[in-house]
Order: structure tokens, then C-alpha cells, then sequence
């Protein structure tokens, strides 16, 4: 955390950029397309990424990891973390309430709950990927069902 906090304090947030891999990764090749039409760092792309070079000066097999109040704090600063983490709880409590009418909020309370306590060493969006492969998963399989008893 400290590391990003310095990182800000020199260079400013990234506005978004260092939460993007999180975000495309389930969708494929979506990383490399905005790599290439953007011209992006696909280093910059990850808070992880982002602590180990500003340590080490380059990425290697390993580095330092992030945690999420630094992910959100890099990206959108202390700004996005009064309001991205009133959205996750919000997103919590929604899946939680609604887990057995809904086939979204059960994915996503399913996920979330898996992740409950890694989230708090992983990026933001960490459990994005996880949640859009459960949920189509599920959507795919209740569809298949039908399709069979028909």
C-alpha cells in the first residue's frame, strides 16, 4: 500500500488503466486488442505489476502483489475508494438478499463468497472473471437442461 501511495504522490492515479486486465480477462483476447488499438503497457494494466516494477525495476517470475485498497487507490484515488467500496458491499448485500430468486445473485454471492477472504490481496475486479465464467456456466447448463426435458 505504501508503495502505491508513493507511486500517486509522483505520478497521479491511472484513471482506470491499472484495473484493466482484471476486467477484460473474461473476455478472450480483449487484453491484447486493447494493448494493440490503445497502445497501452500491458505492465500498467495491473496494480501487481505496477508494485513489483516500481520495487524491482521490472517484472520477473515473482513480485510483491497488491491488495485492494491500493488497487482502487491507484486507480481512482482516495475518491474511488469512498466510492467503489460502498459498491461492493452494496454488491454483497444485493447477492446475499436476493441469492435464491435470482440465478445472477447467486453466481455473483457464490463467487464473492469464495473469494471472501483472498479479495482482500487481490485486485478489485480480481473475481470479475470468476463470476461472468460461473454465471454462463450456470446460464448454459439451465438452458441445456430445458432443451432436454423437452
Amino acid at each position: 500500500t505504501f508503495i502505491i501511495v508513493d507511486y500517486v504522490n509522483k505520478k497521479g492515479v491511472s484513471y482506470g488503466e491499472s484495473m484493466l486486465s482484471p476486467i477484460l480477462a473474461p473476455l478472450p483476447f480483449s487484453q491484447s486488442a486493447v494493448i494493440s488499438i490503445f497502445d497501452l503497457n500491458e505492465d500498467d494494466m495491473r496494480s501487481a505489476l505496477i508494485t513489483t516494477k516500481q520495487t524491482f525495476g521490472y517484472v520477473g517470475d515473482w513480485g510483491l502483489g497488491t491488495n485492494i485498497i491500493a488497487d482502487v487507490y491507484l486507480a481512482f484515488g482516495i475518491f474511488g475508494v469512498l466510492i467503489l467500496f460502498p459498491f461492493l458491499g452494496y454488491l454483497v448485500h444485493y447477492s446475499k438478499n436476493n441469492f435464491y430468486n435470482s440465478l445472477l445473485a447467486l453466481s455473483l454471492y457464490s463467487v464473492l463468497l469464495s473469494y471472501a477472504i483472498y479479495l482482500a490481496r487481490a485486485e478489485y475486479f480480481y473475481f470479475f472473471r470468476y463470476f461472468i465464467w460461473c454465471y454462463l456456466i450456470l446460464l448454459f447448463s439451465i438452458k441445456i437442461q430445458k432443451v432436454t426435458k423437452s
